[in-house]
């Protein structure tokens, strides 16, 4: 995939998560602020994300290239993968598919993907500065 240099250069640096919230049949279904999270994306094509709960009992890291499909010029689709590292040791060679958003002149982004049992997942980041 191509790295479009417009939105490289928009997303690169760390992301701080502000909430997630799932999406059933377009129905809020959760919106659960107890997770903590940092994702990095490098502009040569790298990314790193971490998240955790407040109370440390669930945990998700993982890491690898990072590739971009813009469909917009705020909207589009990033993979990041294949993975080289990951907590979920059934990801470590796969590629996590994220659909994105930039809102607020890049100042915020939203990633969605389909969870397993079929709602969709939507995680909030705040650029950090």
């Amino acid at each position: 995939m191509v790295k479009p240099q417009s939105i490289m250069t928009i997303i690169s640096g760390g992301w701080s998560l502000l909430n997630r919230t799932s999406f059933t049949n377009g129905t809020i279904t959760e919106i659960n602020t107890s997770l903590v999270g940092q994702i990095i994306y490098h502009p040569a094509g790298f990314m790193s994300a971490n998240t955790m709960s407040n109370n440390g009992s669930d945990q998700l890291s993982y890491a690898g290239r990072l590739s971009v499909r813009e469909d917009t010029p705020t909207t589009g689709r990033l993979t990041h993968g294949p993975l080289i590292q990951a907590s979920e040791l059934s990801w470590i060679g796969t590629d996590q598919h994220r659909d994105y958003e930039l809102f607020d002149h890049g100042k915020t982004l939203s990633l969605s993907a389909t969870i397993d049992d079929g709602r969709v997942g939507v995680l909030f980041w705040e650029k950090l500065r």
